[in-house]
């Protein structure tokens, strides 16, 4: 059962981190559906007063949206969709995790220059008996933190 689990889950997490194809094809996945947003919106019917955009992801789901959002920040011309992300909230985030295991050139801390910032309110929530997520706070201090 635990060799099952290590495979399947810790495999696609290993692919994810490692192999360019497979983590890039799984970023576009996560932004087609940004950029299908205002689709759906209009296929719903309903009308919107503004264009906010919450993204709340769990687990691995928290890597793979922190660096779609880290590559749309860093574009020549940055997606019209990121600029409606108004809050992104990570539950048991193992980012520190990657950081850790595959390195600081994949998985930088702040990987944006100070001029293309775009600041997006991030809430982080993890339990302290979870073994792979943990506080973030090592590799992204607080503002102001020394």
């Amino acid at each position: 059962m635990f060799t099952n689990t290590l495979r399947d889950f810790l495999g696609d997490v290993q692919m994810y981190a490692e192999d360019d194809p497979i983590h890039t094809r799984v970023n576009e996945v996560f932004r087609a559906a940004l950029y299908d947003i205002a689709n759906t919106r209009s296929k719903i019917g309903q009308t919107f007063d503004s264009s906010e955009i919450y993204i709340v992801a769990h687990s691995e789901g928290t890597v793979v949206s922190w660096k779609s959002l880290t590559m749309a920040a860093l574009e020549a011309v940055p997606p019209a969709w990121l600029d409606e992300i108004k809050g992104v909230v990570t539950l048991g985030s193992p980012i520190d995790k990657h950081r850790a295991f595959w390195g600081a050139q994949n998985f930088p801390a702040d990987p944006l220059p100070a001029d293309r910032k775009t600041k997006i309110p991030w809430w982080n929530f993890w339990d302290y008996s979870d073994p792979v997520a943990y506080s973030l706070d090592a590799i992204f201090p607080a503002p102001g933190a020394a």
